[in-house]
Parts: C-alpha cells; sequence; structure tokens
C-alpha cells in the first residue's frame, strides 16, 4: 500500500481557504440555465441505500435530510441540465443483505447513479454487482482496501482510513508525544482495517504498539481496557462504530485511564456525543473530516441552512451526502450525457470541486476527499484544532 504523507496546519494559524454554502459547478453555467425551469416530464433519477433502521436509523435520516436539501436547491435552480432532479431512496438496515436488496430495487428503478453504500462491509457486498451493471457509485464505507479493488466505477466520498489513521498516529506522535500506543478496535472489516494501518505506521518509527479487539454489539470492553492500562500506554486510539465507541469512552473513565485518546469519526458527532456526559467526553482528540462547530465560513452557512430546515445540527452524514448530489449533478453537466459510462468518466475527471465538507478532487483510484480536521471535545461539541491536508493537495 503506497504511503501518504499529510500536511498538518494549525487552526489558529491563520484562516483556510472558505468554503461555499453549495459546491460551485466546475463549468460556469449561464444565466439561462441557472433561470430555467426543469423540462416538463424529464427527470434525472439517482438512487441513495442508506440506514433508515437497524442500529443507527439517525444515521440514515441525517442522509435523507442531506440529499434532500440538495436536491431541493437544485430543482429550485433548473434541475440538471434542466432535468428535474428525482432522488430514490431504499432503507439498507446497514446489513449486508439489506443492502444487497436495496441495490437490486434501485438498479431496477432506472436510476443514473447511485449514492452509498455508507459501510465497508456492505460496499464489499455489492461492488461486483454495481460493476457488472456499469453503475457508478458514491460510497462512504472507509476501509482501505475498497479502492484497490479495481473497480473503476466505485468513488469513494469520505477519507480512507488510511489518511484517517496516518493523521491519528503524526499528531500523536508529533503532537502528543506519545511513545506506547494502545489500541482497542471493533473486529470487523473496517476497523481491522484501520487497526493495521496504525501497526504498520508505528512499526515503521519503532514505535510499541499494543492493541485489544472486541466485537459489534458488545456491551462491556473494561476487560480489554484494563489489560492496556496495565500494559504502561501513553495514548490510546479507539476506533468503532457509534455504540461501542461511546460505551467505551464511559467504561475508560471506570477502568481509570487517564492517558490521551485519538478516537474514529464518531466523536466528532452528536449522534455519540450525546450519550457520553461532557465531563466524560471533555479532551477526547477525533479526526475526522465534518463537524459543525468549524469555523469555516462555508460550512456556518450550511449549517445555518440545515438548522432552518430541519431544526437540528447537520453531522458528516449530512454533509457528506450532501455534497454527493452536487457531486453527481457536476459530472453529469459536465459529461453532457446521461450515459452510464460517460457520468462515470465525468466523475474520474472530477477536479477541485468546493463542497461544503471539503474539496472534492478524484484520484486514479476514485478516492475524492483528501482533508480531514483534527478535533478536541469540549462541553459535548468537537471543535476543529488543526486542519489537515494529504500531500499534494494542499491549498
Amino acid at each position: 500500500m503506497m504511503v501518504v504523507a499529510v500536511t498538518l496546519l494549525s487552526a489558529c494559524a491563520g484562516k483556510q481557504e472558505q468554503a461555499p454554502a453549495a459546491p460551485k459547478v466546475q463549468e460556469e453555467e449561464t444565466e439561462t440555465e441557472k433561470e430555467a425551469e426543469p423540462a416538463e416530464g424529464e427527470t434525472v433519477r439517482i438512487g441513495v441505500t442508506t440506514a433508515l433502521t437497524g442500529p443507527s436509523p439517525l444515521n440514515g435520516q441525517r442522509t435523507r435530510e442531506g440529499v434532500t436539501m440538495a436536491q431541493e436547491e437544485i430543482n429550485a435552480q433548473g434541475g440538471i441540465g434542466g432535468k428535474t432532479l428525482e432522488i430514490v431512496i431504499e432503507d439498507d438496515g446497514a446489513t449486508t443483505s439489506g443492502t444487497m436488496n436495496s441495490v437490486n430495487k434501485l438498479l431496477s428503478s432506472d436510476i443514473l447513479a447511485l449514492i452509498g453504500p455508507h459501510m465497508s462491509s456492505n460496499v464489499l457486498a455489492v461492488q461486483e454487482q454495481l460493476k457488472e451493471n456499469g453503475m457508478a457509485f458514491l460510497a462512504g464505507g472507509s476501509s482501505p482496501g475498497l479502492t484497490e479493488l479495481g473497480n473503476e466505477f466505485l468513488f469513494r466520498v469520505r477519507p480512507s482510513d488510511s489518511l484517517a489513521c496516518k493523521i491519528a498516529v503524526k499528531y500523536l506522535l508529533d503532537e502528543v508525544g506519545a511513545q506506547k500506543i494502545g489500541m482497542i478496535y471493533d473486529t470487523d472489516n473496517w476497523a481491522t482495517s484501520a487497526k493495521e494501518v496504525v501497526e504498520a505506521e508505528l512499526g515503521a518509527k519503532n514505535i510499541e504498539f499494543i492493541c485489544e479487539g472486541y466485537n459489534t454489539g458488545d456491551k462491556d470492553m473494561t476487560g480489554q481496557l484494563a489489560k492496556l492500562k496495565n500494559a504502561g500506554m501513553d495514548a490510546l486510539i479507539v476506533w468503532g462504530h457509534d455504540a461501542e465507541i461511546a460505551i467505551i469512552a464511559k467504561q475508560i473513565k471506570e477502568v481509570g485511564i487517564e492517558v490521551p485518546i485519538m478516537g474514529s469519526a464518531g466523536f466528532a458527532m452528536s449522534t455519540v456525543l450525546d450519550l457520553i456526559d461532557p465531563e466524560v467526553s471533555a479532551g477526547i482528540l477525533t479526526v475526522s473530516e465534518f463537524t459543525p462547530y468549524s469555523e469555516e465560513e462555508g460550512i456556518q452557512e450550511f449549517v445555518k441552512k440545515y438548522q432552518e430546515k430541519y431544526g437540528s445540527d447537520p453531522d458528516l452524514y449530512s454533509a457528506a451526502y450532501y455534497d454527493c448530489i452536487y457531486l453527481l449533478k457536476d459530472a453529469i453537466e459536465r459529461a453532457g450525457s446521461t450515459d452510464a459510462d460517460a457520468i462515470r468518466a465525468a466523475l474520474a475527471e472530477t477536479k477541485d470541486l468546493k463542497g461544503v465538507m471539503s474539496t472534492m478532487t478524484a484520484s486514479e483510484t476514485g478516492e475524492m476527499i483528501h482533508e480531514m480536521s483534527i478535533c478536541e471535545v469540549r462541553d459535548g461539541k468537537a471543535y476543529v484544532i488543526q486542519k489537515v491536508y494529504e500531500d499534494g493537495y494542499e491549498p
């Protein structure tokens, strides 16, 4: 696996380039296109597979809210190439079988492209079928191996854990001064892949590494945490799904662990932080692509619109999949066609498309996102302390 260097910029070192509230299409639209009403009876149909039921229905709700808001904005401005944008959403329940069923339904619904799946295991379950159907899809799964599958129709719209874990390790070594790092992680494919990245990074630097795993759905991780504490670690990485990492945060305090904590992106989300006493979550670090408490102007404009529409703060699901709709709008209009392969080719040529969450540029392997933030939790909210860019993608 190619090592990806990262560049860290302190949040207090100066303002970063501000993202606008909505992505700008790479080719300038004419005034006529902006004001034109969508042609009657003509639609552009995009499919979305997300978890509206199962263990994390709020994530699916936020996804639906994000894509719906983008859809309404686009149709109010004339649609996509003068055609009405239609979104077809199917519930996958966050399971492999549910995802296979939802994708089958969507493939029979005359969609031009697919958004999702979000979980890496579910991406693996359907990626070959989508490739065989020539269907471009924007996946949220962050397992590093997904973009090594050789599927030219797969585009990742969240940062790879290869990038996220390297950022986490770099921060713990350079800023915290850790010399013996522990990690507690979910043993599913996604988090195990993250553990392997951390282990490789630390091994290359001759830094001692100790780890303990648990299973999705486990309620008691105190045994693993006690082992890590007794091993003498001086920093702890927590990598897992929302429900379990909220439990782990509480059990860290129960076990008496007092070292710096670096967590996966869930610790930047209200769905996790609302489950944890603010005194318990205070000081937790997390590497994430989005927090509504960023000071960037574009993010704050998005947050304001979202709050006005839905009465709540957006999270990374809202922002990532809102951006996906604009990413597909941009690609379809540049392609000048509804041909599936033309859309795929246009997605592969995406460059410097401004979104709410990040600026999107397609790499040779379909990676669209090349920036993240180190956040610190204070008063139950995640605040940006450093903006981080993959080497070669700095603004």
